[in-house]
């Protein structure tokens, strides 16, 4: 009866901590929509996006980010858990280095897609400025998280 009473206080007692580590649904979806927010005010301010600009811009540029992250978790999941430098067989090696290279491939192709409809939405010499403000808004993103969370709470669960 003792163990029992035990593993109960223990269940019960790490369901509470972890309550209190994880913030609500809501307040974490607030947070999201909130960094969703300062991602496309950073974009409209750092490329001067006109609101019609915008418009035509974040689509085409959310469809090609969503694009390229599927692309490269379908990579990382394959060879996830392999030691790719040491601990691949010659065959293995060698497919690892195609899937690299398709990657790539892929990557170039979607970007290529990109331009080529961002070019005649927002301009060819904001499309050129496109990439650099993409890691400039990332680095500030990551920022924001970092300095919100205070290294305790995960935003995102990958």
């Amino acid at each position: 009866m003792k163990k029992l009473i035990l593993i109960l206080s223990i269940f019960i007692f790490s369901g509470m901590a972890e309550a209190a580590i994880t913030p609500p649904d809501s307040a974490r979806k607030a947070r999201i929509e909130a960094l969703k927010k300062k991602r496309r005010d950073l974009y409209i301010q750092k490329l001067d996006l006109t609101p019609a600009q915008a418009d035509k811009f974040f689509p085409i540029w959310d469809d090609y980010e969503l694009q390229l992250r599927e692309a490269k978790k379908t990579f990382k999941r394959k060879w996830e858990g392999k030691d790719t430098e040491n601990g691949l067989t010659e065959e293995e090696s060698a497919q690892y280095l195609r899937d690299a290279m398709k990657l790539r491939e892929t990557e170039m192709n979607l970007m290529k897609v990109a331009t080529e409809k961002l070019i005649p939405a927002i301009t060819a010499k904001k499309t050129l400025k496109v990439k650099k403000v993409q890691r400039e808004v990332q680095r500030e993103l990551v920022a924001e998280v970092r300095k919100n969370r205070g290294g305790k709470q995960r935003l995102f669960d990958y």
